[in-house]
């Protein structure tokens, strides 16, 4: 019996050391067609928005972050706060940029009804957009780590073309 259990035992010791045998496919015509992102449309109580389902939508009234799921490196910031102050040059995130000339890009912008003032990072990969309406301050803010540059600002844009503020 014992002998029995020493064989049993060899032979899986073998099977386990043997390397493992198969093929590697690496044409790319099998793999999966990559589709358009679906869009998804967020209903709060003050605002509205539509984002592309690669992100993770997290936070409450007031304050969301869209969180890129794996493989994605992009992350949105989006806040609306009571605002007393009509003027841009109030809110802390303008005055930050402003003092950085250098580093940032500053373009007047009018979108869904509102204007406001946009920075990009001149290296790239950072919008921020600033819009003050009816006693309230709408910030967006999209970072990217990605070389695609020219994509990152397109998908921002459509979601700040889907900005709507609702019972303001």
């Amino acid at each position: 019996m014992i002998g029995g259990v020493v064989v049993v035992l060899y032979i899986l010791g073998r099977i386990a050391m043997s390397p493992s045998v198969g093929k590697i496919n690496t044409n790319i015509s099998l793999l999966p067609t990559p589709t358009g992102m679906e869009y998804i449309r967020y209903d709060g109580q003050n605002i509205s928005f539509a984002y592309e389902n690669k992100y993770e939508l997290r936070g409450q009234e007031g304050s969301w972050q869209l969180v890129g799921r794996a493989g994605v490196n992009s992350l949105v910031v989006i806040t609306l706060k009571k605002f007393s102050s009509g003027d841009l040059e109030d809110v802390s995130g303008v005055k930050m940029r402003r003092l950085k000339p250098t580093e940032y890009e500053e373009v007047p912008i009018s979108e869904s009804g509102l204007t406001g003032v946009e920075f990009k990072l001149i290296t790239g990969g950072e919008w921020v957009d600033f819009f003050i309406a009816d006693g309230y301050a709408l910030t967006m803010a999209y970072t990217n780590n990605s070389m695609d540059v020219d994509m990152s600002e397109k998908e921002f844009r459509k979601l700040v073309e889907s900005i709507r503020l609702i019972n303001i």
